[in-house]
């Protein structure tokens, strides 16, 4: 079974083109073993659990979103309330790249990369702690968790 850094890590360098340096926009580039960088040396590390952060400001997100309420929307997710919204979506998401800004625990974003034929998928959250969740449920080869 491939761990999920290496499932993320594939992933990142299969579509690094997709991906710009949050601090001065200069494409990125893979470097071994787990991570990606620009021409200007801004480096950013890929999780053990499968996820890239390239978040390089400050926020009170973290306070407020944290593991208890991804694992309670998770919960409530989990019991059916966005199936139907869910469902919708991968009928109108055409074949291609999809994007999640704000995808939270990522319940609604794994079931989009899974009822589309598994299209090349990102999903960006502010959150880190929501990511990390995201990832630590899910983790495939094109579905890119990005804090």
């Amino acid at each position: 079974m491939i761990k999920k850094i290496d499932a993320a890590a594939d992933t990142a360098q299969k579509y690094i083109d997709y991906l710009r340096c949050p601090l001065c926009a200069s494409a990125l580039s893979f470097g071994p073993p787990h991570s990606i960088k620009c021409r200007k040396g801004h480096s950013y590390d890929i999780s053990h659990k499968g996820y890239i952060n390239l978040f390089c400001g400050h926020t009170k997100i973290g306070r407020t979103y944290g593991k208890n309420l991804f694992a309670a929307r998770s919960t409530v997710s989990d019991a059916g309330l966005y199936d139907i919204l869910r469902e919708k979506l991968c009928e109108i998401i055409p074949r291609g790249v999809t994007l999640d800004a704000g995808c939270g625990c990522g319940n609604l974003t794994a079931g989009i990369f899974s009822g589309t034929g598994k299209n090349l998928t990102f999903a960006v959250d502010l959150s880190k702690d929501g990511i990390s969740f995201a990832a630590g449920n899910i983790c495939e080869h094109g579905l890119m968790w990005i804090v």
